[in-house]
């Protein structure tokens, strides 16, 4: 859902529009005024150009009325050379002598569109008539690759100031069959089509052309199976899966696409917003109307599916499946990993047509999600990935600085800094960064657990929390689970593991461990039993209850994944929240705790876990307040 602009909303915002046309800097408008930087630049891509063509719009066109006059007059005689340029298609020595004229032609309107949008009065660089221009100069002069490249370069250098980037990709553009639609008529550029159909929006940001690169050599062919890894809300699902299908459609009504996302209310909005575009630009079948399932008049649209969801009987030119996992809890599931699997491998891809496309758009999850089975597959090597963290690292592909935003007009460094506190490294690491794992390692880190005190302060609320595992090693593996009690205090906001009983035992054992622990705890500390799934577990936690009469006990059903159960707490580890208690258990709870979840056992994490989530619901009392009544 597009945010809400606070400059907008501001009670200065006229003061605040006239200082950005004045060309004041970012910061110190944002200073002046108590906003955020990144809101200014969203405002000022999105809001300012509407703002100026409102505000003093008499004044403003009487004087651009002058210079409008000789942008027609230059108009009409550039049209007129490129008129003897067709004339003479065949000869390239015209053709050449008219883009010569042209050029000085296009050279004085790029100086009176310079002029114009210095005034902040008129804008034509994108409108219809330049478009219309440009179209035809290559169309004219497709006959003669040499002649439409040097074309598009003085285009670029004479009337459009864009990036390096959006250059070179026009220059791959020029020499590229592919450029032309269907019938045989020059189609317009994507980057283009995009500020034509949604010119409010920002299409240039290096990231989103970067990936328009990529998908160029989707649209030529050159790249049949695409891998985009970006973090996000920072448009990749509104330029690649909404937006693209559209112009494949208009370059090619009889185009057919199927789009995949983790539910089908997903699919279908981006179905619906694809729909809603087309419907300008397409002439769409009566016939076929539905969100999930429409069509073009001959014969090329849209089927959206959900995970799960099959696509009998449709084929697609291309499939674009964005984001098939919706939340942490499914990426940790492995149920759920290979249900997305299966659905990939027998509902979507089976329906791709003969020479066509599969871009498949993720936020990385876990490293076994989709992205990572196709990968570490037999056709991972045929896949090109396009991976763009939010934060650069090191051989960066858009060569940023390490540690630079991917997109500091939508978050800044502060932004991801501030998201980066709250969802922890481990998560940040995937979701923004692209690596479902932190490059050091697994979740926690050593150096979380670094504050070892002598004891826990007095007076803090106690909590321990059981995880059991009632098989003897011998009647289960060479390497069984432990039963383990884990001690937490909390004290003054911070949280302390005071104390871990670890030991195999059998089920009589166990009873008489936990009980014993809980004499030396002493009746003041509650008691929490995990209950395994089934009537077994179930009956195990009645039994333990039964024989700890008089203390406080309190079971839960397992239920989630481990992974999910831990971060809470994990969270807090980070950042400087938690200490040890010296003990003899330590050693051994650091390094099966540094490990997970690769580890071999994860009982004392899952013991802490459950302490801390306990713990952390703990409300302290009232303070006790002595009141006395005195009497007239």
């Amino acid at each position: 859902m597009p945010r809400r602009c606070t400059v907008c909303d501001h009670p200065d915002r006229e003061a605040i529009d006239a200082a950005l046309v004045g060309g004041g800097s970012l910061r110190d408008i944002a200073g002046q005024f108590r906003i955020s930087k990144s809101a200014l630049a969203r405002h000022k891509g999105n809001h300012i150009p509407a703002a100026l063509a409102k505000a003093k719009e008499a004044q403003e066109v009487a004087q651009a009325g002058d210079l409008l006059a000789q942008m027609r007059d230059l108009q009409r005689r550039t049209l007129a050379i490129l008129s003897r340029a067709e004339g003479s298609r065949r000869e390239l020595r015209t053709a050449l002598a008219a883009i010569g004229e042209a050029r000085r032609n296009l050279e004085l309107l790029g100086k009176l569109a310079g002029e114009l949008q210095q005034e902040g009065t008129v804008s034509l660089v994108l409108s219809a008539e330049w478009i219309e221009l440009r179209t035809i100069m290559l169309r004219v002069l497709a006959p003669y690759p040499d002649a439409r490249l040097l074309w598009l370069v003085l285009w670029r250098t004479a009337v459009l100031t864009k990036s390096r980037s959006s250059l070179r990709a026009d220059l791959a553009y020029a020499l590229d069959p592919a450029v032309f639609s269907k019938d045989g008529h020059v189609a317009m550029p994507f980057g283009e089509w995009l500020w034509e159909v949604t010119p409010s929006w920002s299409w240039d940001w290096p990231h989103l052309v970067y990936t328009r690169e990529a998908l160029h050599k989707i649209t030529t062919g050159e790249i049949k199976q695409l891998m985009i890894c970006e973090p996000p809300r920072h448009g990749r699902s509104e330029m690649v899966t909404v937006r693209y299908p559209v112009w494949r459609m208009e370059r090619d009504p009889a185009f057919r696409v199927i789009l995949g996302a983790y539910n089908q209310t997903m699919a279908n909005r981006f179905s619906r917003l694809a729909r809603r575009i087309a419907r300008e630009r397409l002439d769409l079948s009566e016939e076929r109307t539905a969100t999930d399932d429409w069509e073009t008049v001959q014969g090329g649209g849209v089927r959206a599916a959900g995970v799960g969801g099959g696509i009998t009987g449709r084929g697609g030119d291309l499939i674009v499946i964005d984001d098939p996992v919706k939340s942490r809890e499914e990426a940790n599931s492995l149920d759920y990993r290979d249900r997305v699997w299966d659905w990939w491998t027998d509902d979507i891809y089976t329906r791709l047509e003969p020479g066509g496309a599969v871009i498949l758009i993720m936020t990385r999850w876990h490293k076994d999600d989709l992205a990572g089975r196709i990968l570490a597959g037999p056709d991972g090597a045929s896949w090109v990935q396009l991976i763009l963290p939010a934060e650069a690292e090191e051989n960066d592909p858009l060569g940023r600085q390490v540690g630079a935003p991917l997109c500091p007009e939508r978050y800044d460094k502060p932004e991801l800094e501030q998201i980066h506190q709250v969802l922890g490294s481990w998560s940040y690491a995937a979701l923004y960064q692209q690596r479902p794992q932190p490059a050091e390692g697994g979740l926690a880190k050593r150096v979380w657990f670094d504050k070892i005190v002598d004891r826990a302060p007095a007076g803090g609320w106690r909590y321990r929390a059981w995880d059991l595992a009632a098989t003897e090693k011998k009647l289960v593996s060479n390497d069984p689970d432990y039963t383990v009690g884990t001690l937490m205090v909390r004290a003054n906001g911070h949280y302390y593991v005071e104390d871990v009983v670890r030991a195999r035992v059998g089920p009589g054992a166990v009873e008489a461990l936990i009980l014993q622990t809980a004499k030396l705890d002493g009746r003041g500390v509650p008691i929490h039993l995990a209950q395994d799934p089934g009537q077994a577990g179930k009956a195990q936690v009645a039994a333990l209850a039964r024989m700890l009469a008089g203390w406080i006990v309190r079971s839960d059903r397992v239920t989630g994944d481990k992974v999910t159960n831990a971060m809470p707490f994990l969270a807090q580890a980070e950042h400087g929240n938690v200490s040890l208690v010296r003990g003899e258990w330590n050693r051994a709870w650091l390094d099966e705790m540094c490990v997970f979840p690769v580890g071999k056992h994860e009982d004392q994490v899952d013991a802490t876990a459950d302490a801390f989530n306990a713990l952390s619901q703990v409300r302290p009392p009232l303070p006790r307040v002595r009141v006395r009544i005195l009497r007239g």
